[in-house]
């Protein structure tokens, strides 16, 4: 965006947030994102109760819900809460909306463009995955999940007609007190259900390999 550009951007952000509580980021901290085919390029801004979406006019397009006191994360950068990424693999642009981390894992609000309502939808079960990451090429998101040395989870899953469909995930517990891990690898049947296909011990309280 060119400097007159961004002026008329914070000029009129400034008059649509008269009155409004303090924005932590501005729209014209960057340029706008061009979400897809036939669909608007969007900006947006951060504040301390919700995130502002506009189209490049600008006009508000939607507000989505954010406590950002709550995401206490002083490591991340504002430009690194909300990300651009085609989380669902249909061509648009979503937005990922960090919405907490611990030690180990971290979650997000996944936000699917809706190109008939031309507007971000909340993705409640993609929400809930830890630690994703999205593969474009195989079209598959990859989740972790680190609860302790002998708690985890991780899987694979695929969007299927517009649903997230679960392909595969290997659990790791504890089998008993001496400290031995047990490593489950599930998989869906053709009916959708998810059956056990291999089960092994993993590690020792020394946490070396046994078997496989």
């Amino acid at each position: 965006m060119n400097p007159l550009g961004k002026l008329l951007l914070v000029l009129a952000v400034s008059v649509i947030f008269a009155g409004q509580p303090a924005v932590v980021q501005a729209a014209a901290d960057r340029d706008p994102v061009a979400i897809g085919q036939d669909a608007p390029r969007v900006n947006w801004t951060i504040g301390q109760d919700k995130i502002s979406v506009y189209t490049g006019s600008p006009r508000l397009l939607q507000e989505i819900p954010y406590d950002y006191d709550a995401v206490n994360l002083p490591d991340i950068g504002d430009d690194e809460r909300v990300v651009p990424e085609d989380m669902n693999f249909d061509g648009y642009l979503d937005l990922k909306i960090v919405a907490g981390r611990g030690i180990a894992n971290i979650y997000y609000h996944c936000w699917l463009w809706d190109q008939v309502k031309q507007q971000f939808v909340l993705h409640e079960a993609l929400s809930e995955l830890a630690s994703p990451q999205f593969d474009a090429d195989t079209q598959t998101i990859h989740s972790f999940f680190h609860g302790s040395a002998v708690d985890s989870k991780e899987a694979k899953y695929t969007f299927k007609n517009g649903t997230l469909r679960l392909v595969s995930a290997i659990e790791h517990a504890a089998l008993d007190p001496e400290g031995r891990v047990v490593a489950r690898e599930y998989r869906l049947d053709e009916q959708g259900v998810r059956q056990l296909v291999r089960e092994w011990l993993v590690a020792d309280e020394s946490g070396e390999a046994i078997n496989e």
